[in-house]
């Protein structure tokens, strides 16, 4: 399972590698890879690459069986949004949630 290379991308700060594997995982990444990658962007100062990679996941998930964006992504990008101090970017992302 890939969980643990997320976690650990998590306490690295390593986004980048954590964003390739999501990317190479395609279909077989799980909704708790997309929020430990958000996490690492949020935890990177890096809302806004977050906020992206949340918007293609919707993307992604019209080619899956089972949703991949759940409330949780959309806290953690809020929540990085609020920490960087952007109120435009915490709007911005709760109106991509209409």
């Amino acid at each position: 399972d890939y969980v643990l290379h997320f976690r650990c991308y998590v306490a690295m700060g390593n986004v980048k590698d954590a964003e390739k594997l999501f990317h190479q995982l395609d279909l077989k990444a799980t909704t708790l890879m997309l929020n430990l990658l958000l996490l690492t962007c949020v935890n990177c100062e890096l809302p806004e690459r977050g906020f992206q990679i949340l918007l293609s996941a919707h993307e992604r998930e019209k080619r899956m069986k089972e949703p991949l964006v759940d409330t949780v992504s959309y806290n953690t990008i809020i929540k990085g949004f609020g920490a960087a101090k952007s109120r435009s970017g915490c709007f911005e992302c709760m109106r991509s949630l209409l």
